[in-house]
């Protein structure tokens, strides 16, 4: 069943390699939930509680209770690769299952940051973790938010991105599949769940919450003017579309 289920659930050979080690894992989950008769959706309701029960435990702020969520929202998103694989593999696709995809994704950032934020605060004292999570989850899903509006109205205009520094494809230099595979390693849930559970073992999450509380906002301020010169490119093309 396993060699079954990978060929079923493979997706774009482009996907990130960060999310690929995870399918690695997560399709042993899946057939176990084939086995079960558990249903796609009933899989991302359970991605859901994990990342919530993961934050509460973030919350909690000892080390140990630092690990243990860190470890929730790991197998949070094993779950999250599992509905997926799942649905394919059944052929059991549906708007809900996308829909409850989406919501899965956004709660398990805002848990993870959330969580993160005021349990290093509670297990430090400092204030400012607070501060560097609020910023870490803002600018995440304000860059999530800008992306997805960007990517409906290219689409409603027909039109591809032409400034995008890190997109590649078959042709692309080796350097840039690396930066690429890097920046999709730190920037997605993948690397950071990852990154999270690693620096609670070694009790330095107030480095890491650091850096995201930093390191989100520019990257926001890059994709925005990335954006910016798209969206100027568009206004030139699309004057007489846009009078209509």
């Amino acid at each position: 069943m396993i060699k079954e289920l990978r060929e079923a659930s493979r997706k774009d050979v482009s996907e990130p390699l960060g999310i690929r080690a995870f399918r690695v894992f997560s399709v042993y989950l899946t057939a176990l939930f084939v086995k079960l008769r558990f249903s796609p959706n009933l899989v991302s309701l359970l991605s859901i509680i994990s990342a919530v029960g993961g934050a509460v435990l973030l919350m909690f702020g000892s080390y140990q209770f630092l690990v243990i969520g860190s470890a929730m929202m790991v197998f949070s998103y094993l779950l999250d690769r599992s509905d997926g694989e799942l649905a394919r593999y059944t052929g059991k696709l549906t708007i809900y299952g996308c829909y409850l995809e989406i919501l899965n994704s956004n709660i398990l950032y805002g848990s993870l940051f959330v969580g993160l934020s005021v349990g290093v605060y509670r297990y430090l004292g400092d204030i400012t973790m607070l501060w560097f999570g609020i910023s870490a989850v803002f600018f995440k899903f304000l860059y999530r938010f800008c992306n997805t509006s960007k990517g409906v109205l290219l689409k409603n205009l027909n039109h591809k991105p032409e400034h995008a520094p890190l997109a590649i494809n078959q042709t692309s230099p080796f350097y840039k599949k690396i930066l690429w595979e890097v920046f999709m390693f730190i920037f997605l849930a993948n690397g950071i769940i990852i990154l999270a559970l690693v620096f609670a073992i070694i009790n330095k999450l107030n480095f890491l919450l650091m850096f995201y509380g930093v390191a989100m906002p520019l990257v926001f301020l890059v994709q925005s003017y990335f954006h910016w010169l798209d969206l100027k490119n568009l206004q030139s093309e699309n004057v007489g579309v846009l009078k209509k």
